[in-house]
């Protein structure tokens, strides 16, 4: 009788253990989403606060990555069949941009 009274309340202990353990690990996981978001927007806030501070260098690093994409291309279409005087062409008139936004 005492190993059944046992046995019972092992199995009624396993079950509540396993409801605990089941709401531990749900507030786990609702916990690391809110930090995972709540870093996402503090490296948001903090590119635009760069941006603020810094407009010249932002301006200059997006006209960068524009004429590296503009050369890309280039190199792409010089490699479907344009000639090496096209894309030495283009990347002429790109530094020329790149003077002109400068100066």
């Amino acid at each position: 009788m005492e190993k059944l009274n046992y046995d019972k309340g092992y199995k009624e202990r396993l079950t509540t253990r396993k409801r605990e353990n089941e709401v531990l690990h749900k507030n786990t996981l609702e916990y690391k989403s809110q930090m995972h978001t709540k870093q996402q927007d503090f490296e948001a806030e903090l590119k635009v606060k760069q941006r603020k501070r810094q407009p010249f260098n932002a301006k200059i690093n997006e006209q960068s990555l524009a004429n590296a994409t503009k050369f890309r291309h280039a190199r792409e279409q010089a490699e479907a069949g344009e000639t090496m005087v096209d894309l030495d062409q283009q990347a002429m008139h790109i530094a020329e941009e790149e003077e002109g936004y400068l100066d």
